[in-house]
C-alpha cells in the first residue's frame, strides 16, 4: 500500500527564503524516484506565497522508514530544521496511507 507524507512549512513573509535542498539530497531523491520507491513529489506554494505544501508518495511504509533512517535523509531533515528554526518557519506534518 501507498505511504504518503504531506508536509506545509509556513514562513513569516515572503521576505524569507525557503529552505533549499543540498546537490546530495536531490540526487538520492532522484535514485530513490529512479528505483520506484519514491513514486511521486510534489511542491506547491500558496496564492499569498507564505505555505508550502510538499506532498510525496512512497512505495509503502517500509520503503518510506528505510529512506527516513537513511544518511542523506538525517542530515537534510537536520538541516532543514536548524534553517526553519532560524528562520521562524513551522511545521506541520500529517502522514496518511493510501486506502
Amino acid at each position: 500500500m501507498a505511504f504518503h507524507v504531506v508536509v506545509e512549512y509556513t514562513r513569516p513573509n515572503t521576505d524569507t527564503a525557503w529552505y533549499s535542498n543540498t546537490d546530495q539530497f536531490t540526487t538520492y531523491g532522484n535514485a530513490q524516484a529512479a528505483s520506484g520507491n519514491r513514486t511521486s513529489h510534489n511542491v506547491s506554494v500558496s496564492a499569498n506565497g507564505l505555505v508550502q505544501t510538499v506532498t510525496t508518495a512512497w512505495k509503502d511504509r517500509s520503503t518510506f522508514n528505510t529512506a527516513r533512517a537513511s544518511d542523506e535523509i538525517v542530515a537534510h531533515v537536520n538541516a532543514r530544521n536548524a534553517y526553519n528554526t532560524t528562520n521562524s518557519i513551522s511545521k506541520n506534518k500529517t502522514r496518511f496511507e493510501e486506502s
